[in-house]
């Protein structure tokens, strides 16, 4: 259930990870069991002025995931500000070529992937209050 906690996390899981502007092209793709906080970014980029894509796929075996993914994407000469693909699974991280696929054709630097695993109700509340030097940081210490 969206609280006041959770959606302070979603928004500064955009503020330090996502980074997107009005110009870049969105896609949301999650699994069934990260229908939720997929939805909560949905919104809160939707009322930064981000427009975002959603595409539902299935864990492991979606041989139709590919196509779908793909007709939400822009020729890459088109491509107006960055590409920003985040995923949302619970419990793997599917169809990576898939999407290696669907981005070899845009320019490197202006495209992102953001892969989230164990995307169930508790992801926003609290991991991503860090930002991503925090968590460097703290990686560092017990390595």
């Amino acid at each position: 259930m969206l609280d006041d906690e959770i959606w302070g996390d979603v928004g500064c899981f955009l503020d330090s990870y996502v980074l997107a502007e009005s110009q870049d092209v969105v896609v949301i793709a999650y699994s069934a069991e990260s229908r939720n906080a997929a939805a909560w970014i949905y919104v809160a980029l939707k009322q930064r002025g981000v427009c975002a894509a959603t595409v539902c796929m299935v864990a492991l075996r979606d041989p139709e995931f590919a196509q779908r993914l793909k007709t939400y994407l822009p020729a890459p000469i088109s491509l107006p500000g960055r590409l920003l693909i985040i995923t949302l699974e619970r419990d793997t991280l599917s169809h990576s070529n898939a999407i290696r696929e669907a981005i070899h054709n845009f320019e490197q630097a202006r495209c992102v992937v953001l892969r989230l695993l164990n995307a169930g109700p508790d992801l926003f509340r609290g991991p991503l209050r860090l930002s991503p030097s925090e968590i460097a940081a703290r990686n560092a210490i017990w390595s």
